[in-house]
């Protein structure tokens, strides 16, 4: 007799349930082993940062503690005065949610620099109400932080040591092309 024909559609539909019950308990172990790290708490964090715990390292192409502590100053820097209203995480790429006026780009900027707001009823992200858009579901990250910034803030990558120290300065870092240069490589055509 054929093994597979012994058992009934009741015995499948059971097998069927409890795999995906323990692959759903998996995910959800797995979330929960991964901490989501607040903006203060990562921004605390670079006060503490040792150039022991980055260089040397596997995956990690930042080769001095010079070059390093380069790259800690200039992220506290950049975050410094920042004020952040929320995070989340999106597909393990954490955002901050920053007043707009607060934006790296824009720092020094007077305000007089900023162009004026468009008026009112041109190039409206804001659908109007009762409209297809209006509908809109929010959604949250696997830690339960709301995917979307607050009106006149916006999201902003998070920009760590873990990105920083893939290369061996902030100079590289900070590079337009691969070899230094001042412009983009060239793209070779594609082929369709």
């Amino acid at each position: 007799m054929n093994p597979i024909r012994q058992h009934s559609p009741a015995y499948c539909l059971i097998f069927a349930l409890f795999f995906l019950l323990a692959s759903s308990c998996l995910a959800n172990a797995q979330a929960a082993d991964k901490k989501f790290v607040s903006f203060a708490d990562f921004f605390q964090s670079l006060s503490a940062a040792n150039a022991n715990d980055y260089v040397g390292h596997p995956d990690v192409a930042v080769k001095s503690a010079a070059a390093f502590e380069e790259m800690r100053k200039y992220l506290i820097d950049y975050y410094k005065n920042m004020t952040v209203k929320h995070s989340f995480d999106d597909q393990g790429m954490v955002f901050d949610c920053v007043p707009v006026k607060q934006q790296p780009g824009l720092k020094g900027a007077a305000l007089t620099d900023m162009p004026p707001p468009p008026p009112d009823g041109e190039m409206s992200d804001t659908p109007d109400p009762g409209s297809a858009g209006d509908a809109q579901t929010t959604m949250f990250d696997t830690f339960g932080n709301k995917m979307d910034c607050e009106d006149g803030t916006i999201p902003l990558n998070r920009l760590t040591l873990n990105i920083l120290t893939r290369f061996e300065t902030l100079g590289q870092f900070m590079q337009k092309s691969p070899d230094g240069g001042d412009s983009l490589p060239q793209l070779a055509p594609s082929v369709e």
